[in-house]
């Protein structure tokens, strides 16, 4: 009977080391230790003890193979000494000191487990605690304290139990491996802001008791915030730069106007009573001199009429004058591809109107030039944030946003006013432009 239980022990921490062998090597190699220890002590009487330290160094190592803490520690320590020195294993108050000790080690394991680890930690403490039993019992029955006399085989019966016990408790653990999967932190997805967020885990920090989830909760606490504020500066970055742009679009529009009208008032009025002085000198010369004048009068007319369309594209009147629907009316009737409008009559913020002009203006430009379009069609969409335009055309089609291009200018333009251009085949062939500016 005793030889068998004796089997049973040995064998019970062999299948500990098995059951261990695929989560940590190093734990598996201290339970193979321990059984081999345990079989060693019956065939040498100066290795009797040398499992207690092997099974206790697996037992408090659980499930990784490393001993956590200096107090863990000093009970390996103690556990060798008492094994290797056969007067401090040999005496029964010290067997029973060095088991209340490990004890502790349980009890604490128990009550206060590792952040992350309570299901590793509490398997661990109960495996400790069985080891501490079994140590504790003999020395028990050996001081007396006792009642009623007790066999040598039913001793040695009860500690070899205890041994097997120890061991099915670490076996039971690394099958269900529930460790493995376990942890403390708990992650709720919500709809919380991360202000709320950050001011439950700080609530939560303040009342935790337990140092380690304290000191877990305060680096969450001081990773959010530092995410807080990195995410705050982020946004006023990019704010910074968008009101940046958008001061660059202002500023060069304001500069567009001021220009359009000093050649409107300057050079252009200029040209006008150069014209009107030519007439008059035609009118009063005769032969070869009227001749001149004449041809002098159709350069300055030509000139005009470049300076003129130069003041249009730098700031078209009529749409400050009339509105988006007049001057894209205005741009189609100039357009070398015949091109139908249609656009809302209200009006809109001059930003707004003056970015979709200008969109539309690059649109049909580059239709002109690369499309070869028989037709075009620009439609204007107003929405509650924002217009919508759609510049297309029959075209060869294949047209794309590349670097350097005037789709890609038209992408910069509109990014500076919070825009977006998008361009796709058209249904039945061509290429479809669209174009999106906010109103504000």
């Amino acid at each position: 009977m005793l030889a068998w239980l004796d089997a049973v022990a040995g064998i019970s921490w062999l299948a500990v080391a098995v059951a261990g062998w695929r989560s940590s090597r190093r734990f598996a190699v201290l339970a193979a230790l321990a059984a081999v220890g345990w079989f060693a002590g019956n065939l040498d009487s100066h290795l009797l003890l040398i499992h207690r330290p092997l099974m206790l160094h697996a037992a408090l190592a659980y499930p990784d193979g490393r001993v956590p803490g200096r107090y863990a520690r000093f009970l390996l320590a103690a556990s060798w000494v008492a094994a290797l020195v056969p007067p401090v294993g040999g005496s029964p108050g010290l067997a029973l000191a060095l088991a209340g000790l490990i004890a502790v080690e349980g009890w604490r394991r128990w009550s206060r487990p590792a952040w992350g680890r309570t299901v590793a930690s509490r398997t661990s403490s109960r495996a400790v605690a069985v080891l501490a039993l079994s140590l504790a019992a003999p020395a028990v029955v050996r001081l007396g304290w006792w009642p009623g006399a007790v066999g040598a085989d039913v001793l040695i019966a009860g500690y070899t139990g205890l041994v097997v016990v120890a061991g099915a408790v670490l076996v039971n653990g690394l099958v269900l491996r529930s460790w493995s999967r376990e942890t403390d932190a708990v992650i709720e997805l919500s709809d919380a802001t991360p202000g709320e967020t950050l001011a439950a885990l700080r609530g939560e920090a303040s009342t935790s008791t337990h140092p380690g989830d304290r000191a877990a909760l305060n680096s969450a606490v001081a990773l959010l915030e530092s995410n807080a504020a990195l995410h705050a500066d982020l946004r006023a970055k990019v704010e910074e730069v968008r009101a940046s742009r958008t001061r660059l679009v202002e500023t060069a529009e304001n500069e567009r106007r001021r220009l359009e009208r000093i050649l409107a008032d300057g050079a252009l009025a200029y040209l006008d009573e150069l014209t009107s002085v030519l007439g008059a000198l035609g009118r009063a010369a005769d032969g070869t001199t009227r001749e001149l004048t004449a041809a002098c009068v159709d350069g300055v007319a030509h000139v005009r009429e470049d300076l003129d369309q130069l003041a249009r594209g730098l700031h078209p009147r009529t749409l400050a004058a009339h509105g988006l629907a007049t001057a894209l009316t205005e741009l189609a009737a100039r357009s070398a591809v015949p091109t139908a409008v249609s656009a809302p009559e209200g009006r809109f913020p001059m930003p707004a109107e003056t970015a979709l002009w200008y969109a539309c203006t690059e649109a049909l430009t580059n239709l002109t030039k690369h499309a070869r379009a028989t037709q075009a069609t620009v439609n204007v969409r107003a929405g509650p944030q924002e217009l919508v335009a759609t510049v297309r055309d029959d075209g060869l089609g294949g047209a794309r946003i590349v670097p350097g291009g005037g789709l890609a200018g038209l992408v910069d333009r509109l990014a500076a006013v919070g825009g977006a251009v998008a361009v796709r085949p058209a249904p039945g062939g061509g290429t479809e432009v669209r174009i999106r500016v906010p109103l504000r």
